[in-house]
């Protein structure tokens, strides 16, 4: 309605499948040019462009994004080197979490952008091994590197901000982005729709700060309650009508809010 092309509009999510039924609601409403809107998820988006634009991020021809299995077997085979090396016994060895826990260390180290020693403090399940892990880490992350190999949670953003032209030229393809599901965005991903949007500032969030469940998974709500802080001047649209629950337990809902010591405030109405 506005005179924008579709094809300019970027639309990030969570899920190929939510990705897929904004499309498809977007198509009831204005047809076929709505397939024209790119929908997303972060990790598929960003990966993908950086194939598309390699050249100018420097990303090598035979790079490779490894899947969740793919990084773990990686993970696994750095893990049994380093233990081999070391001539670690079978008892110490009981003493390392399993590969699934240290990859989910790994990555929520690079998500919350915190320094893995750090959260290997914080998390009691690696103080008996914390100085193995870190070099383990070292050591995959170098194979990685020898292999041209990425994961999804290599730092995207670092590579966006080491490569000023692509960030530039990313603005002009795409100078509308939107968000779903902000409040489950983490520091990380947070920072790489600031760079996809520092020229354009044309950024779109849609989020409830209510519904941040993640942070286990390094999700911050605090993206979310700051934002109008760090982007002065921007509308706000209050979503406050919900159509899956009756008005009693909304209010019930509503009354519990009031009570929370952060969060914004906000009043849901529903059917009777």
């Amino acid at each position: 309605d506005s005179g924008i092309e579709p094809s300019s509009i970027l639309l990030l999510t969570f899920t190929k499948k939510a990705a897929q039924e904004m499309k498809d609601r977007l198509k009831l409403y204005i047809g076929e040019r709505g397939e024209q809107v790119v929908a997303s998820t972060f990790h598929s988006f960003i990966w993908s462009t950086m194939r598309a634009y390699g050249s100018v991020m420097n990303v090598p021809p035979n790079a490779r994004v490894l899947s969740t299995s793919e990084n773990e077997t990686v993970l696994r085979s750095c893990c049994k080197a380093y233990m081999e090396r070391l001539n670690i016994s079978d008892a110490r060895r009981k003493e390392f979490p399993g590969i699934g826990t240290m990859a989910d260390i790994l990555s929520y180290s690079v998500n919350a952008m915190l320094p893995l020693n750090m959260v290997l403090q914080m998390d009691g399940r690696t103080k008996a091994c914390a100085l193995d892990i870190l070099t383990i880490y070292e050591e995959y992350e170098a194979y990685k590197e020898r292999m041209g190999y990425y994961s999804f949670d290599d730092k995207i953003s670092g590579y966006m901000e080491q490569h000023p032209d692509y960030v530039r030229l990313f603005n002009q393809v795409y100078p509308y982005v939107m968000c779903d599901e902000y409040q489950d965005t983490n520091l990380l991903q947070d920072r790489i729709l600031d760079l996809m949007t520092q020229e354009s500032k044309n950024l779109c969030v849609v989020g409830d700060d209510n519904q941040s469940i993640y942070a286990f998974r390094a999700a911050n709500v605090a993206n979310i309650l700051t934002f109008e802080k760090r982007h002065p001047g921007c509308q706000v649209v209050p979503l406050l009508e919900n159509y899956r629950s009756t008005q009693p337990i909304l209010d019930v809902s509503n009354a519990l809010m009031e009570s929370a010591l952060e969060g914004i405030p906000k009043k849901l109405s529903g059917f009777s």
